[in-house]
């Protein structure tokens, strides 16, 4: 009996875990362990105490879609469009200023 009460959280954090990585992320999470615990309605203490090894796959997962040059999470892939814009901008700025400085 036991077995079948850990079968339900496990399922319920896989299915959460594929739901977040695949994208997109649902309004209000992020495709953070926060969020996959709120989305598999299971503790943040069960996953790290009972489930340690969902963390580490999760984490494994979302990183491997990251260097991949995927991101699960819209948001996080605007930021990360916005910091290299930013990054653009402020070099180009940069030079700019430094040819005003020159003339």
């Amino acid at each position: 009996m036991m077995h079948n009460r850990q079968a339900e959280p496990e399922a319920r954090i896989r299915n959460a875990m594929r739901q977040l990585l695949a994208g997109p992320v649902p309004d209000g999470l992020k495709c953070d362990v926060k969020s996959l615990c709120t989305l598999a309605g299971v503790p943040r203490a069960t996953l790290y105490r009972t489930y340690p090894h969902l963390k580490t796959e999760f984490d494994r997962q979302r990183q491997a879609a990251q260097e991949a040059g995927q991101q699960p999470d819209p948001r996080l892939a605007q930021i990360e469009r916005l910091k290299a814009e930013v990054a653009t901008l402020r070099e180009h700025l940069s030079r700019k200023n430094t040819e005003l400085g020159r003339v």
